[in-house]
């Protein structure tokens, strides 16, 4: 019995899946990267998933997660673990509301926007559009 516990245990690790959503986050941080942004823009961020991919790559020089609720924002801070960040990660991120339903010059220059939720265009169109 123990033996086919420590099986199961095994193969679980091995075959751990990725979920959808993990692989396009991954998809879209690849995109970005190739493209050279430096400057970068999580629009509708949620709970910082995007982010925080953008985070582990130092190629990222700055990145903005906004989102119109203010309550994802706070789940973002929290799950980023924002107010022990050290300085260097803390100082390329920013995340603030907002809405592109109205223009707003904290958004302008940026390298390139992405909208990586579920169902969304595919990261490539979008890093292309923004360098249009």
């Amino acid at each position: 019995m123990r033996n086919r516990k420590q099986r199961r245990s095994r193969n679980k690790a091995i075959e751990a899946p990725i979920r959808l959503h993990d692989a396009r986050l991954q998809q879209v941080a690849s995109e970005l990267k190739a493209n050279s942004a430096k400057r970068v823009l999580d629009l509708g961020c949620g709970e910082g998933k995007l982010v925080r991919e953008l985070l582990k790559d130092k190629q990222f020089e700055e990145i903005v997660g906004m989102d119109v609720s203010y309550r994802s924002l706070e789940v973002a801070a929290e799950r980023l673990h924002l107010d022990t960040l050290p300085p260097t990660q803390k100082d390329r991120l920013k995340l603030m509301q907002g809405s592109l339903m109205y223009r707003d010059k904290r958004i302008a220059g940026f390298d390139a926007a992405a909208v990586a939720s579920a169902g969304e265009t595919p990261a490539r169109k979008l890093v292309r559009s923004t360098r249009q």
